[in-house]
């Protein structure tokens, strides 16, 4: 949650500089799925595009090993960067990769 809400306020500033698509992936079960709904709705992530994996399908396809993680793909749809987990600032990291890939 603390990465999301700190990827929606570099967002606006990181889309005028380069084009970006940002996904939240949860991998509530259909027993939460509702409530994972609704606090996506409610949430103000502006910019970035829920999604719900309810049935772990996207999870198994990337091998996704613990929560939180991001992925980066470039404009070919090739997986540039990944990383495991979130403190404060790892976003500066997150923006030095997407503006290497974005000058490719």
């Amino acid at each position: 949650m603390k990465e999301l809400e700190a990827l929606t306020d570099e967002s606006i500033d990181w889309n005028e500089k380069f084009p970006l698509r940002i996904y939240a992936v949860s991998i509530d079960d259909s027993r939460s799925l509702q409530r994972a709904i609704a606090m996506a709705k409610g949430s103000g992530w502006e910019g970035i595009t829920p999604l719900f994996d309810v049935n772990g399908d996207l999870r198994r396809a990337l091998n996704v090993s613990a929560v939180p993680q991001v992925f980066v793909y470039d404009a070919k749809g090739k997986q540039v960067y990944t990383h495991i987990g979130y403190r404060p600032g790892d976003e500066a990291e997150l923006l030095r990769h997407l503006k290497n890939s974005a000058s490719k």
